[in-house]
């Protein structure tokens, strides 16, 4: 399905097929963006299989506790950050890997884990790692004694739509094209009654100061007043 064909069916949802004057098409554009966005990071949660992943390598200092994996030659694309790390392998010598250089899977455990594995600061030259991940941080510990040379299994974010003729999720995973055309309607229509209800409390917030305004106290007629020079004044 493609992005304008998913507009279309929006605006079926939001019965706006025809007058198309609530909605304009680039706000359209940015509730599916967020709805495909919003369904890619959830099958990489639950079915990553689904998805492809990308391979990078890079180097992991001796004597280092953890790191930032994104930025630039890390896991980022275009400016957004990694979905989901996959899986963590690692090799204590340089060069390419392959069938002389076969890297070793890290197991995952939860950040907390950590210190009750081996201990704070606990330094370690052995093949028995273990890795974690919090944020945008990589853990791993026992911290190494050598450089490591690291390749990481990762799922990188989806790409924006630019163009009517981008398809939803690069064209993958059309069962879920009908979630995300459902989840940009419910937004549109979120923000509406989000509209209406500032515009409700605008207007009770005008009508009290109306109220206040032309209370009948202050309406009732002319007040005249005197001064000590004996004129009469009309307020």
């Amino acid at each position: 399905m493609t992005r304008l064909q998913a507009r279309t069916r929006v605006r079926t949802h939001i019965n706006e097929v025809d007058t198309q004057t609530k909605w304009t098409d680039i706000e359209l554009n940015d509730y599916i963006g967020q709805a495909a966005d919003d369904v890619h990071r959830r099958v990489a949660r639950v079915a990553p299989e689904q998805l492809s992943s990308t391979i990078s390598t890079w180097t992991w200092p001796a004597d280092t506790e953890y790191q930032d994996i994104t930025g630039t030659n890390k896991l980022t694309v275009a400016g957004s950050d990694f979905v989901r790390v996959l899986k963590v392998k690692f090799s204590t010598a340089s060069g390419t890997f392959g069938s002389s250089n076969v890297p070793t899977t890290i197991p995952f455990v939860g950040v907390d884990e950590l210190p009750t594995l081996y201990g704070g600061g606990t330094y370690y030259t052995g093949a028995s790692y273990h890795c974690a991940i919090s944020g945008v941080n990589l853990y791993i510990a026992p911290y190494a004694t050598t450089t490591l040379y690291l390749q990481i299994q990762w799922i990188a974010p989806l790409v924006a739509m630019t163009a009517d003729s981008d398809n939803l999720l690069g064209g993958k995973l059309p069962n879920t094209h009908k979630i995300i055309c459902i989840k940009a309607a419910l937004m549109a229509l979120t923000k509406t009654r989000e509209k209406n209800a500032q515009l409700d409390a605008e207007e009770e917030k005008a009508e009290a100061e109306f109220e206040d305004e032309f209370s009948s106290d202050r309406t009732s007629g002319p007040t005249f007043m005197s001064d000590p020079y004996g004129a009469t004044w009309r307020q």
